[in-house]
């Protein structure tokens, strides 16, 4: 059950906003993650098209615009210029025809945002004359040199690398890093050889696709669909030049997030976070959602490079990252009952200053947890089938942060206001108080009435319409009993088959989040739903 939401807005004059640039270091295990998007599930493999990829990329410039979200690398997956079982070129016919303007049109659309772009392909096309290895060879490097691509996915549906061609493959990505020094190599199964794989940046963990309910569908019963994904945790070792095919945005959305929590704060490997897919499908409000987790991720990205397994007690494959005055936790249950993990400050990888330590959750909502000792231990409760990221630090906050209460501070790009939605159960009443430099704010609205008192005292009383809660809305409310097996089971099992919605899965989320308000959401959904592809299959 969620809570309900009273938001406040709290307004100033313009600040400008940071602007993040890139390392021009080689990739390492200790190289700041990269954002990514890649666009399978968006086609299939017959490819995109030019005018479906500035939508999407356009959809990605209205989240930085609006939010400040930034996004690393975008990725074309199959089809685009190879394909399985084939080797393309962007002197194709094929390829002119989906993409009349060639890498030129969505290259300045992705420079517009500084997006790096990515392809999938095979590793092979050098045919069997001077003629063709010279033409592969180029129209890579072109990708690089021209169009400053930022990744290469390499996957054995298209092919494998003939061994007699793995020393043409390194040389060729030797160049291509001349261009682009921290260009991401991804190797989905593939040998190689011993030349080659010093240039791949990361393999594959465990060879799965996430799409929900299609490649990954929960083992055990669950209040969501994407349990299993979230049984995932970090390479025995905590290495990050690993991938693990991130997270899909495009059937069964509920409980995206806590998915993507695990996938950028839990397992935070060299392409995090990433998701695929349609996020465009989401819900109007959970956009801010998305842009939060990446502005996050974005801010801590240095520093979660370090990282160290916490004691069993915590769970199964909880990570502490961070430095020795600032870590993240991840923390998940994947049971029907509430639970509460004891943390040990001692266990988390701060140093003892002197100074108390801080907690505050990030996720599933932001509250301030108060201040601890070094000696100290934290009790938090985490919520069945969810995940829980928590900060804790001994730098000061300079942030603008309530306490007393469970809130979500909308990201922003231009900060000239502030937008704070209040959570809480009906009937809760709470006494809120707000931190932070407020010397710059002249007005707070909550719910369309002037509260700019608060900019004054700093505290509110919040109370939530409706009658309080007898019991918990998370509880068993009763037994299953057996019965016999009807004898007319056919047909209730042919009329329940007749029933239930049979849409294709993006179809369905459609549904689940129904109308956008938001133009580029609107325009990247159409250009998904128009493709001939979809329209011939729906058919």
């Amino acid at each position: 059950m969620k809570k309900l939401i009273k938001t406040i807005a709290i307004c100033c004059v313009g600040v400008p906003s940071l602007v993040y640039g890139q390392s021009d270091k080689n990739i390492t295990e200790q190289t700041p993650s990269k954002s990514e998007y890649f666009s399978w599930i968006n086609h299939t493999n017959e490819g995109p098209t030019e005018e479906q990829t500035v939508a999407n990329l356009k959809f990605f410039q209205w989240l930085h615009d609006t939010y400040g979200m930034n996004l690393d690398i975008y990725a074309f997956d199959a089809g685009t210029l190879d394909g399985r079982n084939y080797y393309g070129s962007m002197e194709d016919e094929r390829f002119k025809k989906r993409f009349p303007h060639g890498f030129d049109l969505v290259y300045s659309e992705a420079k517009k945002m500084n997006t790096q772009l990515g392809i999938w392909g095979g590793p092979d096309g050098f045919g069997t004359t001077d003629s063709s290895i010279s033409s592969r060879k180029n129209m890579i490097v072109s990708l690089c040199k021209d169009y400053e691509f930022g990744l290469f996915k390499f996957d054995a549906v298209c092919g494998v690398l003939r061994k007699d061609k793995q020393d043409l493959f390194a040389d060729m990505m030797k160049e291509c890093q001349t261009y682009s020094p921290e260009l991401v190599v991804l190797n989905h199964r593939i040998d190689l050889g011993e030349k080659g794989k010093q240039y791949a940046t990361t393999f594959l963990i465990d060879g799965a696709e996430t799409y929900i309910d299609v490649h990954m569908a929960n083992s055990s019963t669950a209040s969501h669909h994407r349990v299993e994904t979230m049984k995932q945790t970090p390479p025995e070792n905590l290495t990050r030049l690993a991938e693990d095919h991130g997270v899909c945005i495009s059937s069964c959305i509920d409980y995206w997030e806590d998915d993507l929590v695990l996938q950028a704060f839990n397992r935070n490997l060299i392409l995090a976070p990433q998701i695929y897919g349609n996020p465009w499908l989401m819900k109007d409000e959970e956009f801010p959602k998305l842009a939060q987790l990446f502005n996050l991720h974005q801010k801590y990205r240095e520093i979660m490079v370090n990282a160290k397994f916490l004691p069993e007690s915590y769970g199964e494959g909880v990570v502490s990252r961070g430095n020795s005055s600032t870590r993240l936790i991840t923390l998940k249950n994947l049971s029907w009952e509430k639970k509460i993990v004891e943390i040990d400050i001692k266990d988390l990888g701060l140093e003892d200053n002197g100074q108390n330590v801080s907690f505050r959750s990030y996720h599933p909502t932001q509250r301030e947890l108060g201040d601890y000792d070094y000696q100290d231990k934290i009790q938090i409760e985490v919520l069945p089938f969810r995940a829980c990221l928590i900060e804790a630090s001994t730098v000061k906050n300079e942030e603008l942060i309530l306490t007393g209460i469970d809130y979500f501070k909308h990201p922003s790009a231009s900060q000239d206001s502030v937008i704070i939605d209040l959570l809480g159960f009906q009937g809760e009443e709470m006494k809120i108080e707000v931190r932070g430099d407020l010397a710059k704010y002249d007005r707070a609205v909550l719910e369309n009435k002037s509260i700019s008192k608060l900019l004054k005292n700093r505290q509110l009383k919040v109370k939530f319409e409706g009658e309080p809660f007898v019991y918990d809305y998370h509880r068993k409310i009763g037994e299953m009993q057996k019965v016999d097996v009807p004898e007319d089971v056919v047909s209730l099992y042919e009329a329940t088959q007749f029933e239930v919605d049979n849409n294709s899965l993006e179809a369905r989320s459609l549904k689940r989040s129904g109308d956008t308000k938001f133009p580029a959401v609107q325009a990247a959904r159409d250009a998904f739903f128009e493709q001939k592809q979809f329209l011939n299959r729906e058919t």
